[in-house]
């Protein structure tokens, strides 16, 4: 029982767009990736292309695949730090505390929920054999980037109140520009 919701939850994040399908492998260097190209469109992100490539790849085990994974995971959070680190420009300094301490918090319940959905209980008993860490890091995944989704939207409608009331130049808070 527990095995078919999993599959399910990995199903329907599928279907939202969230999780991408298996596709070519696309050679794009991280540092290069900005969210906005690929967040809520339905369109690959390099990041997960490369993931969904080996995960697709029948000669690749389930260590190859959680390195994979792992490695998504990496450039999702590192993709968040920047956009998060943009966002603190531009805005009064309460904004800024209240931004720095949400991402603190969400911090803090993605380090549980990891220790949680990795534990040896949750993958050997709900899932059952080495695949349990690969539907469980999924899930992993699939919330970071879904956070660095939420992170860049929040930034595109902030810059885009603030061109509204600056008579449409921005240039002068963000030092990042997509």
């Amino acid at each position: 029982m527990h095995k078919v919701k999993a599959l399910l939850i990995v199903a329907v994040l599928m279907l939202s767009g969230r999780v991408c399908i298996a596709a070519d492998k696309v050679e794009v260097p991280v540092k290069k990736l900005p969210s906005n190209n690929w967040c809520d469109t339905g369109k690959m992100n390099p990041i997960d292309v490369r993931m969904w490539k080996i995960r697709s790849d029948t000669t690749s085990g389930t260590a190859d695949v959680t390195r994979a994974q792992n490695e998504a995971i990496a450039a999702w959070y590192a993709e968040m730090e920047r956009l998060e680190k943009a966002l603190h420009v531009g805005v009064s300094k309460e904004t800024r505390e209240l931004l720095i301490n949400n991402q603190r918090a969400w911090e803090q319940w993605q380090r549980t929920e990891k220790q949680l959905v990795t534990s040896p209980q949750m993958v050997w008993n709900s899932y059952g054999g080495t695949l349990g860490m690969v539907n469980l890091l999924d899930r992993y995944l699939a919330s970071v980037r879904a956070r660095t989704c939420d992170l860049y939207t929040w930034l595109h409608d902030l810059r885009q109140i603030i061109k509204e009331e600056d008579g449409g130049d921005d240039s002068q808070y963000w030092p990042v520009r997509n």
